[in-house]
């Protein structure tokens, strides 16, 4: 069996190290990199001088060295005259590093799936493997190099390649510039606001712009979800596709599967998926095809196994804005709220509303919330049909509030006519008022 190894190499890094001390600081080895047993005693000697700011030399590092390793030490300090060669050394280092893990996992394979054990879980624990033998060579960059970049942006005429994927509601593209690559977007609401709803138009409407997207349903069957678009599409209730009625209001219902045939959109409606299993999933499908767009219904819950919820919930929203810049690619994540909001007469949420863990509101690029203030409204000759979306916090512009109106009959989100105004206060007393009755606050949008 080859070995992947590169003796030479490892040696000419730690001669480098013994000429220039200072280049131990510059790279993120461990003695793990180091096939050579000796070889690895040896970088560990050096890195222990080092947390003891003492200096790296012959005699330091043989010190508590055995006999044989100080002669090594001596011969690898006449073989290398100078470090011209450290970064080549370096970087073959990783490489074979990574190639010898590759090769120990593909060993550990056969006995992990015969092992008996639960199918997904040892697919879970063969793709961490995998995962974990990446070396990332990453590396900081200059400012000058970074902003060349950004001139070319800024200077290009084809200005849609700054734009994000476009969710297909006019204003909140707007406003948002669709949603960019590497965004972790966080939709939140009280349940029965339509956040789903709201998170699979979205995924369905880029779906039909040729895009491919990925919906991952942790709480509804993927029946439910193709009946709501379903129903979207055929503009029939859920209830006429129940009782037989959509054949007498839709002369066509066949119609959907030209509406959906050749979309790119994934439905995955298994529960309790881990972090680790969401990754993998949308891994698989963005090396077919780069993917442009995914939704997670909804965090809380994502299986994920820590000390206490609120470390759960840190793990989640962190790893899900990784993903999200790995794939190259927006995600939008659900979340629930805390009821505390039910509490205030402004029912509008807040940033301090998100449920379980301020790490969510950290690790968002944009956070938006849904308010319907016909969920309020007992009289429904009151009802406006409207929906404040409320962006508390985005990353890279100005926050505000965009309106859509809430399609109850299809249980779907639509862009508000063109010229359209938020509701006024009915009489003198609620315009004095900042609230109405029922915890609503009045609009007044000549303010």
């Amino acid at each position: 069996m080859k070995k992947f190894e590169s003796r030479e190499s490892e040696r000419g890094v730690l001669g480098c190290i013994l000429l220039k001390n200072s280049l131990i600081g510059t790279v993120d080895l461990t003695p793990e990199f180091f096939s050579d047993k000796a070889h690895a005693e040896i970088y560990k000697s050096m890195l222990n001088l080092i947390d003891r700011k003492l200096d790296i030399d012959v005699l330091t590092v043989t010190e508590n060295l055995p006999q044989h390793l100080s002669e090594v030490v001596i011969h690898i300090a006449k073989e290398i005259p100078s470090t011209a060669g450290f970064n080549s050394y370096v970087h073959i280092l990783k490489e074979t590093k990574q190639m010898r893990d590759l090769s120990n996992n593909a060993q550990k394979i056969d006995s992990i799936l015969l092992s008996g054990e639960n199918f997904a879980e040892s697919l879970n624990e063969v793709q961490s493997m995998f995962m974990d033998s990446q070396v990332n060579d990453g590396e900081p960059k200059l400012i000058n190099d970074i902003l060349k970049d950004v001139l070319n942006d800024v200077f290009d005429p084809d200005k849609s390649k700054l734009k994000g994927v476009e969710t297909g509601f006019a204003d909140m593209d707007k406003r948002l510039g669709g949603f960019k690559k590497g965004n972790l977007i966080i939709l939140a609401a009280r349940p029965g606001m339509g956040k789903t709803t709201l998170a699979l138009n979205a995924c369905w409407n880029i779906a039909k712009q040729n895009k491919r997207s990925l919906f991952f349903s942790l709480e509804m069957e993927d029946k439910e979800v193709v009946r709501k678009i379903m129903s979207q599409e055929l503009r029939v209730t859920n209830e006429d596709l129940n009782n037989g009625n959509v054949f007498k209001k839709h002369d066509n219902v066949l119609s959907i599967q030209d509406v959906v045939k050749n979309k790119q959109f994934y439905i995955d409606q298994t529960p309790a998926l881990s972090l680790a299993e969401i990754g993998a999933r949308a891994r698989k499908l963005s090396m077919e095809k780069p993917l442009d767009f995914i939704a997670v219904d909804y965090i809380q819950l994502i299986n994920e196994k820590a000390l206490s919820r609120t470390e759960e919930i840190r793990k989640i929203s962190g790893g899900l804005k990784a993903l999200a810049k790995e794939l190259g690619c927006p995600i939008l994540a659900l979340s629930q709220l805390n009821r505390s909001v039910e509490t205030r007469i402004d029912k509008r949420p807040l940033l301090s509303d998100l449920r379980d863990s301020g790490s969510i509101e950290q690790d968002a690029d944009i956070c938006m919330f849904i308010y319907r203030p016909d969920y309020y409204e007992e009289d429904q000759s009151k009802f406006t049909n409207h929906s404040e979306i409320l962006i508390r916090k985005f990353r890279m512009g100005k926050p505000g509030t965009e309106y859509l109106l809430w399609d109850a009959d299809v249980s779907s989100f639509k862009d508000v006519p063109e010229g359209w105004m938020p509701p006024l206060p009915e009489t003198a007393e609620e315009i004095n008022q900042p609230f109405g009755k029922r915890g609503v606050k009045k609009i007044n949008p000549f303010n």
